[in-house]
């Protein structure tokens, strides 16, 4: 049986992020769930890995936060 998606505004208020206004599910998302979320600022993404993808997460964290220290939004 099929698991329903997780509510996409409830993992944002869980990792503290309060000002999200909306999200629609992206298509695409082979081997993740991705949502555009609406925000005062802008649209930006969410996306959720499965558990047995942590390895990868991990190794996209780390690119993000050189991609954030190089100046990239």
């Amino acid at each position: 049986m099929h698991e329903p998606d997780p509510n996409p505004l409830e993992v944002l208020r869980a990792l503290g992020i309060h000002d999200a206004t909306g999200a629609e599910r992206a298509r695409g998302g082979f081997d993740t769930l991705i949502w555009r979320v609406e925000r005062p600022g802008g649209p930006c993404a969410l996306r959720l890995f499965r558990p047995e993808q942590q390895r990868t997460a991990r190794k996209e964290e780390v690119v993000m936060r050189a991609g954030r220290a190089a100046g990239v939004p």
